[in-house]
């Protein structure tokens, strides 16, 4: 079975995920991808006075996120390293999110989802990348400006998070990938 790999991009407003095809070569940038942030928005506006609110949502985004997976064929998943939230109990909230989606998907499909620290996905992408505190640009932005002169066209910075999360996991796999040589 050839390996297809999908990067993930998780929050609680706006997930998203690439998926790589096994067949897909670096400079190809016709690839599946989603973000879910219109359709939380909304389950968020109708549904917040649950009491059941954190997990069904949990819930509702890990389906959309394992059934995106499954239907593409993805056999790899990484994930982009859970970012510092500005605020404790956001924080604890992603972390508690991001483990019911990693054991959905060893429950549901025996795909163990590996960690992958932004920075080094970043790195290994493009080679050095400035820090705001150097440029006085968001690293984020950067990122994504160098994706789309290099011809890529996400609907939202998080699916460019994704793929960047995806194209560092092609790396780790041994496959072709974007990105400078180590």
């Amino acid at each position: 079975m050839k390996p297809v790999v999908m990067g993930l991009d998780l929050s609680l407003t706006a997930p998203a995920a690439v998926v790589l095809p096994a067949r897909w070569r670096p400079g190809t940038w016709r690839m599946p991808s989603a973000c879910w942030a219109a359709k939380i928005a909304l389950f968020v506006h109708e549904e917040r006075e649950r009491a059941d609110f954190e997990p069904a949502r949990w819930a509702l985004l890990s389906n959309w996120v394992l059934d995106f997976a499954r239907v593409r064929g993805a056999t790899h998943v990484f994930v982009e390293d859970y970012a510092f939230a500005a605020r404790r109990t956001a924080g604890r909230a992603l972390a508690e999110f991001g483990g019911v989606v990693k054991y959905n998907f060893w429950n549901r499909q025996q795909i163990v989802v590996q960690p992958v620290v932004a920075a080094s996905a970043r790195k290994t992408l493009l080679g050095h990348v400035p820090s705001k505190k150097t440029s006085g640009v968001e690293v984020k932005d950067y990122v994504n400006e160098k994706l789309a002169r290099m011809g890529a066209k996400f609907a939202t910075m998080d699916e460019g998070d994704a793929f960047i999360v995806a194209n560092h996991g092609r790396y780790l796999l041994g496959l072709p990938y974007i990105g400078v040589d180590p």
